[in-house]
């Protein structure tokens, strides 16, 4: 981050919460191109599950790990969403063709990029997040989605 920006983080060049996303956003990137391939190489059986989530914890493995915490993540209560984890949740909700997903804190898009390898498409998500540049983020990652800046602690469940 110094030598892309000039300057350190102690000048206030940047903050670890910057490089943090970017390493998320790479991620996101990466699963939007190779995520369908990576599942079909995981095959459909019965170890297909463990294979793919194999390959994901060996990506996760190359992010930085989240040893500092800003300010406005701890104020908006920003936690990411391990990959494996959101792999193991899009698992859970069994998504199929015409399903549509509200990803009411949507971060940096793990959970939607699961979704979106799921699917096979952005256009069923709709990504919610209160942080205008996580917000920003998702709009240019998930440029099919729907992207909302609302306070998810005001969703009401009805």
């Amino acid at each position: 981050m110094t030598r892309a920006t000039g300057a350190t983080d102690a000048e206030g060049a940047w903050v670890w919460k910057d490089a943090y996303e970017a390493a998320e956003a790479a991620v996101v990137l990466f699963l939007q191109r190779y995520g369908r391939a990576m599942r079909q190489r995981a095959g459909a059986g019965a170890d297909g599950p463990a294979a793919m989530l194999a390959m994901l914890e060996r990506l996760a493995a190359l992010e930085p790990s989240h040893t500092k915490r800003s300010e406005d993540q701890v104020r908006l209560q920003q936690f990411s969403t391990p990959l494996g984890l959101a792999y193991a949740a899009v698992r859970a909700a069994a998504l199929r063709a015409g399903d549509v997903v509200l990803e009411p804190s949507a971060g940096t898009g793990m959970l939607a990029v699961m979704a979106q390898c799921a699917l096979g498409n952005e256009n069923s998500l709709h990504l919610n997040e209160i942080a205008n540049t996580r917000a920003g983020l998702l709009a240019r990652l998930f440029p099919g989605a729907s992207v909302t800046r609302h306070d998810a602690e005001a969703v009401a469940d009805r």
